[in-house]
């Protein structure tokens, strides 16, 4: 007979597995990883830098570390986990986009809408902020969630995402990505 402990910590373990399923991207080549992160890329394209930012608690700030899948227009693109930085070319246009945790009742951010240009470089980290319910346990995350948002980080994104694998777009998704209005 098992002993209920050896059961608890099994069963334990499977719960946190099933929790954040983490992304399974393409790193970059190490070439265009060393390009990417020095932001001199000049090709016409808009270059958008996809990270996981900062999840900015009641009392402290930590990294955030939930692996999330990032939205361009609606279309998931793929999956960045903690210390990842994910490179996307697009035209220039005006794109929508938006992050979701990879856990069930996770945080999300809301469509956000920027304007690109050639040869601009837009970092979108995802950031969490904590709400006064989420601070208060099961209950209180549920009904009054943490929420997430998109802003541009262009004054310190390479300094964010010097030390994080570059990685690729699902690249059949990006394809046929094109901006609003088109």
């Amino acid at each position: 007979m098992t002993k209920p402990v050896t059961k608890c910590a099994v069963l334990g373990v499977l719960l946190l597995a099933a929790c954040a399923t983490p992304g399974h991207q393409p790193a970059a080549p190490v070439i265009m990883a060393t390009a990417v992160k020095s932001g001199t890329m000049h090709d016409g394209e808009a270059h958008v830098y996809a990270y996981l930012g900062t999840y900015h608690g009641l009392l402290f700030n930590l990294a955030e570390r939930g692996p999330s899948a990032f939205f361009i227009n609606g279309s998931n693109v793929g999956t960045v986990n903690y210390r990842q930085c994910m490179f996307i070319e697009l035209p220039p246009g005006t794109y929508s986009f938006s992050w979701k945790q990879n856990v069930a009742g996770g945080s999300s951010a809301p469509a956000t809408r920027f304007t690109l240009a050639p040869n601009q470089n837009a970092f979108l980290p995802f950031d969490i902020h904590q709400t006064m319910g989420a601070a208060f346990g099961l209950i209180g995350a549920l009904a009054d969630p943490s929420t997430g948002s998109v802003a541009d980080r262009t004054a310190v994104g390479l300094k964010e995402i010097r030390n994080m694998k570059i990685i690729l777009p699902e690249e059949s998704v990006v394809a046929k990505i094109r901006p609003l209005g088109r």
